[in-house]
């Protein structure tokens, strides 16, 4: 996007100077130069924000992409942690457990039949690869 402000601003200040700015020549109102000159000083400023926009924006994208690749790690990190469970509690947990995983922090929500089974789900959990902490909000019947 750069070159195309640049490019536009390379092709307008010709332009609007006219040729006698552009030569040199008098009109007759001795404002051309003085206008071609605040174009050209206009053309430079504009130079200097586009580019200073660019690396900007350069940085946040960059900024984004180290952020997206921790995004895309969680949600991996969130399916091993699904299919975990679905082997350790049975496939109904896919539905009874809710999974989050945020920085390689897995919090667990839900209802499971009893304390063991919490038990084993927080366990399970523990020993995955890639899992920093785990949270554990699971519930079972009779608890408050």
């Amino acid at each position: 996007m750069r070159w195309k402000t640049g490019l536009a601003v390379a092709l307008l200040v010709p332009v609007l100077s006219g040729p006698a700015g552009a030569a040199g020549e008098d009109s007759g109102t001795g404002d051309d130069n003085g206008v071609g000159k605040e174009l050209g000083e206009l053309a430079r400023e504009i130079e200097k924000e586009t580019r200073r926009q660019g690396r900007y924006l350069g940085e946040k994208l960059g900024e984004w992409a180290e952020e997206g690749g921790s995004w895309a790690e969680d949600r991996a990190l969130q399916a091993r942690v699904k299919t975990t469970l679905s082997g350790v509690l049975g496939a109904a947990s896919i539905t009874a457990v809710d999974v989050d995983v945020t920085e390689g922090v897995v919090t667990l929500r839900g209802e499971l039949a009893d304390w063991e089974q919490v038990a084993r789900a927080v366990r399970a959990v523990e020993q995955i690869d890639g899992v920093r902490r785990v949270i554990s909000e699971l519930t079972a019947p009779g608890s408050v």
